[in-house]
């Protein structure tokens, strides 16, 4: 099962559907999100098994929603086996004095 955010999803999602992954993007635009997997839909690949797409929206700073988000990830499939999440900020300092909510 791959877990993928939406700023590499499209290129990311074509690959590991190609190869019969169970997938989950997630991202802050469902919109965007669901025309990705009408894209895959309307791909089959007919060698492999593939499975239903699964969306999920937030986003992963806001820390409050991130249990209840971990929630809905695992009903789509139960786990997670990779995790792509192409997002960051630019920040200097030592990780073990920065706080999660460092923005």
């Amino acid at each position: 099962m791959v877990f993928i955010r939406w700023a590499p999803v499209t290129d990311c999602a074509r690959v590991f559907h190609a190869a019969g992954a169970r997938l989950i993007l997630y991202g802050q635009d469902q919109k965007k999100l669901q025309e990705v997997v009408e894209e895959l839909r309307a791909k089959p690949n007919r060698k492999i098994e593939t499975y239903n797409r699964c969306t999920v929206t937030f986003v992963l700073s806001n820390t409050a929603l991130v249990a209840s988000a971990a929630e809905e990830i695992l009903k789509c499939h139960g786990h997670v086996n990779v995790f792509i999440n192409n997002a960051g900020i630019s920040y200097r300092g030592n990780i073990l004095d920065t706080h999660v909510s460092f923005q």
